[in-house]
Formats: C-alpha cells, structure tokens, sequence
C-alpha cells in the first residue's frame, strides 16, 4: 500500500524531468505489485511536457530496447495513456506482434482511445476479430469514438455505415442507431431507413430518424420534413407520430429563417463590466482557429420556432457574451436583406466585415433591423456577437430580397467550417495565391535526381521509366503557409509533394498505397521517421482522375486535407523553412508512373 501511494504521489508531484527515472523503474520492477500505480505516474509525468508531439518519445526508446513481455505490455498501457500519434503508431506496429499478450494490450489500448485518431485502427481490428465479446467492446468503442464529434460528416457516415452493415445482434445494432441519431446529415436518415424493416429494432430505427431530422431543422429542412412526414403517416408509435407531426408543422411555420447556428461562449468579464463586453475583442473575433464551436439546438417553442435561445444553452446568468456563425451558400452574387431580432446588443460580420452594430438592451421580436448586405457567389460566413444584460438571450435571423421576397438559390450549413480550412473561407481573402507552376514551363524550379520532369497540354509531369526516380524542387522557400495541389496519378505509383524540404529532408504529402504499415496517399511522411500521420481511407482519393492535396504548416502544427477531408494533424517541429517539391520515386515496381499536376500554389499565412 504505501508503494502504491508513493508511485501515485510520484505522477501528482514530479515534472518531466522525473520521466527517464520512472520509466528506468518500471522497466526493471519484478512482479505486478505496484505496476499500474507507476504506469498512471509515467503518464502524468510525459503529459507535463509542453510539445504533445515528444511525450512519448522516451516511452519509444525504452519500448524499442524492451525484450520481456510485461515490460513491453507495461509501455504499451503507458502510450495508451499519453495517446498521441506517435503512440498510435507504436500501437498499429504491436497489432502485428507474434506474442499474443502483447496483441491483447495494444487492443484494450485502442478500446480506451480518447480521440477518434484510433477509430480506423479499431475497425481493422473489428473487421477481423472471431472473439464475440472483443467485437463488441470493439464496436462500443468505435460508436464512443464516433459520438466525439471529431470526424468529419463524410467519414462519420461511411463508418458508420460499415458498423450498421457488420453488426450481427441486436443490441449492436440498437447501439449503432444510437449513435446515428446523433449525425447532422441528411445521409444518415438513408442509413437507417432499412432498419426500419427489422422488427426487432424498428423501434430505435423510427427514434433514430426523428432524432436525426431534429438535427436537421436548421441545416436541411426539406430532408427534415420529408423524414418526419413519413413517419407521421407511417409510424405505428403514436408517440413518435406526435413528434414527427409537430416537426412538419414546426418546419412549415419556420419558413426561410436560418435555423442551423454554431455558437462559441459564453464569455465574461471580472468586475461586472457589462455592456463593455460588447466593445472587447474576444477570440473568435482575432479568428482563433482554436475555439470549440457547438451546435445550437433548435428551439423547443411551438409559438416561436424560428427564435433560437441561447440562454438555456448557455445557462442562464448576467453580462456575459456569445458568438454565432452559420454558413451561407449562394448560386450567385446578390444583394439581400438580414432580418434580425435579438435580445440586447448584438454585432454582426459577413465574411469578415462588419456590418451592423446596436449596442442598446432590447428585447427580441421578430424583426427589429434590416441590414443590407452583398453575398458573393459560394460560401458567405455570416458571424453575431450578442450581449446578455438581462432576462431572455435570444436572437432570429431571416434573408429576403431587397423588395421583401423570399431569396431564392441559398443554402446553409452551420457545420461547414468544421469541413474545411476555416481560413480558406474567411480570407478567400487572406495572403493572396502564388501559383507556382505558370502552365508553359518549369521557371522556378530546379530538378534533382533522374526522373522527368516536363509540361504537357498545359500541366507539369512528372514520369520514371528507368527504375530511378527523382524530384522537382521550388527556387523559393517558405515557412508558414497553405499549399494546394491539384494532382492526377498514372498507377503504380509512390510520389508526394514536399514542404518545408532542403532538398534531401523535409515533409511530404504522400501519394502511394503502403502496405507496411498500412497507408493510402494523404500520409504525411518524414525521412528518418516514417509516416507522422497516416490516412486509412483508401476511398478518399480517385484513382482515375483528379485530386485535391491541401496543407496547412504553421509554426509546428501540420494540417493535411484530401479532396475536402482532413486526413492528418501533428505537432513536428524538426523543420521550420524550406522549399516546395514534387517527388517521382524510384523503384523498378513503379516504372510508367506519372504524376501530373495541374494546379500548384503557395499563400503565406502569419506567424
């Protein structure tokens, strides 16, 4: 007992500095008595270290060296505690372990995973999995995972899909339409609807969609009511019947107002400083990339659908401050009329510009300002910040005509930011794009290697024949930046673009199908280090045309995106500048393979 209690006080008192020496005695301890008190103490102790990225860097070493079972499984349980990418890949390559034990561990840790970077692993492992039990604790997991929030909509739905598709009992079933009524996506509604033939859990899948189309409301009313309608003239649940009769009409009173909100708050201020609140630059007004937006519900009141209430989202409390945002598409550029009603002062911003301010305590009505406003063609971001003195918090937003009419060809999306760089839609408009292949001749780069490198019909190509490869690289060089590729492959292939590269090291956007470990184009690789992030998703890239490769570096986090969905994160610091490139890899099994690119371009970001 006192062991135990000192190992505990170890990881409660001791810094980083102490790691090595606790990881040296979990190494060499004989016997269980004490173990998990240790393991839970090298957890908090590499959790204090600032760089996420380098937490379990000590933990590897010692893993790499280990020969004995226990101890290799005690490291395991360890890296499952600190959970980063480093430690996810130490679990992928114990997954391939001949010692069952160690197989075992490497599972239960991915069980436990608190982000969804495990959840492809997982449902390797569930694919596969004979022990009844394990497939089940695997599949909890995955939905656990699943109901984060983390993923995006795309990747949410198609593993999902595989979950529902797998499931053998009931009760996993029941399990994965739980976790579907929690998906904003008109897809999902078409992902259950087959349950509903099942009478053993027709029941969950009718609760399901009438969960999902309330999700619905804001975002994609016309899904949302055509679901509700079928299970108001379908369903043989009275209760559920009620519910999707009173969405329908709810639906119908709600007409054009904007209905699918994020909202980021609240915020305060010491000292009872109120209405000051309305004047102070809080984060999401610098553009904080990392702020947590939430889905605001849908109001519950029958009289007054379309009035959104913060306060009972937020509690209920004086002087404090939240923002909203929601996406706005339209078919075309126009100019439109917001209507607003809020409850006390409120600042509004569309795409980025500010455009109407009201610094008064009011209550809400239905419509109390007209702001003319000019969407531009595509995706509008449309911001409010709103100030709760006193009494309700609550606000109503509706687009109309400048004459009064309804505006036709728009479309919202709250979510649509969680979708793509948030930036790229703020800024469209923030550093400009530096195209750096101009369509006629490879001016600006310089090539190393013996691959070819030439421009045909207006893109660059770049081909191996020979068995030798070689690479393509940028006079220029950058440090913090957004890079976007527009690629095709002729397969077999391995290629990539560079970043940050000095010619022989540097990042790379890779462009292969890997077998070991397991990794499709969308990897982010590093020479000496492998892959930092890896992309699971095969499905993601189209074999036989055009792709989209994005990538954010910014001091030394790494964002990767592959047509629209965001495949890779990680903190890496070992290379700060340095230049763009184009890889053809050499190898006899990719001889013919051509990589051509139509688009390639830079814009700087801030530091």
């Amino acid at each position: 007992m006192v062991r135990e209690a000192a190992f505990k006080a170890l990881g409660s008192l001791g810094g980083a500095d102490d790691l090595p020496a606790v990881l040296k005695l979990l190494t060499e301890m004989k016997g269980e008595e004490g173990r998990t008190e240790l393991e839970f103490a090298a957890v908090r102790l590499a959790r204090k270290i600032p760089a996420e990225d380098a937490q379990s860097d000590a933990v590897l070493d010692r893993l790499q060296a280990a020969t004995e079972t226990p101890v290799t499984c005690s490291l395991l349980r360890v890296l499952g505690g600190i959970a980063n990418w480093k430690a996810l890949e130490a679990m992928r390559a114990a997954l391939g372990a001949k010692v069952p034990e160690v197989k075992e561990t490497a599972i239960k840790a991915l069980i436990n995973w608190p982000d969804s970077r495990a959840i492809d692993l997982l449902l390797e492992q569930w694919r596969t999995a004979t022990d009844p039990t394990q497939k089940t604790s695997m599949l909890r997991a995955c939905v656990r995972l699943l109901r984060r929030g983390d993923s995006l909509p795309s990747q949410t739905i198609v593993r999902y899909k595989e979950l529902l598709n797998g499931s053998q009992g009931q009760g996993d079933k029941v399990l994965v339409l739980s976790g579907l009524a929690e998906v904003g996506e008109p897809a999902a509604i078409g992902l259950v609807e087959p349950s509903l033939q099942d009478p053993q859990v027709k029941a969950e899948a009718e609760l399901s969609i009438i969960q999902i189309a309330r999700r619905l409301v804001g975002s994609a009313p016309k899904a949302a009511q055509a679901a509700a309608a079928k299970l108001w003239t379908g369903s043989q649940n009275e209760e559920i019947r009620q519910q999707a009769a009173e969405m329908v009409r709810e639906i119908e009173q709600s007409e054009d107002y904007l209905m699918a909100w994020q909202v980021a708050g609240p915020y305060s201020r010491m000292g009872g400083e109120g209405l000051r609140l309305f004047d102070v630059v809080l984060p999401p007004e610098k553009g904080d990339q990392n702020i947590k937006w939430r889905d605001l519900p849908i109001s519950s009141r029958l009289d007054k659908p379309w009035m959104l209430d913060l306060g009972n989202f937020l509690g209920e409390a004086r002087m404090r401050a939240a923002y909203a945002r929601t996406w706005i598409h339209s078919e075309k550029a126009q100019n439109a009329i917001l209507e607003l009603g809020v409850d006390d002062p409120a600042k509004v911003w569309l795409n980025r510009e500010l455009v109407h301010l009201h610094n008064l305590p009011r209550s809400s009505t239905l419509v109390e300002d007209r702001i003319s406003i000019s969407l531009r063609e595509g995706w509008n971001v449309l911001e409010l910040k709103i100030v709760q003195t006193d009494g309700p918090w609550e606000f109503s937003t509706r687009l109309r005509k400048p004459n009064g009419e309804p505006l036709d060809g728009v479309m919202i999306d709250a979510a649509y930011g969680d979708k793509v760089q948030t930036e790229q839609v703020y800024n469209g408009l923030s550093g400009d794009w530096v195209q750096l292949f101009n369509g006629k001749d490879l001016s600006g780069w310089h090539k190393t290697g013996d691959a070819v490198f030439t421009v045909q019909d207006g893109n660059l190509v770049g081909t191996q024949t020979t068995g030798k490869g070689g690479d393509l690289f940028t006079d220029n060089e950058w440090d913090n930046f957004e890079l976007h590729v527009i690629y095709q492959i002729v397969w077999p292939a391995n290629s990539g673009f560079w970043f940050r590269s000095d010619g022989v090291k540097g990042y790379q956007f890779d462009v292969l199908k890997w077998k070991n470990p397991i990794a499709y184009s969308g990897a982010l690789y590093m020479p000496g280090k492998m892959f930092l992030t890896v992309n699971l998703n095969e499905a993601l890239e189209n074999r036989d045309g055009w792709n989209e490769a994005r990538v954010r570096a910014q001091k030394d986090v790494l964002k990767l995106w592959l047509n629209g969905i965001k495949v890779g994160e990680c903190q890496e610091s070992t290379f700060r500048k340095g230049a763009v490139g184009i890889q053809v890899h050499p190898g006899d099994e990719f001889k013919g393979m051509k990589v051509i690119i139509k688009t390639v371009e830079v814009r700087k970001l801030g530091t």
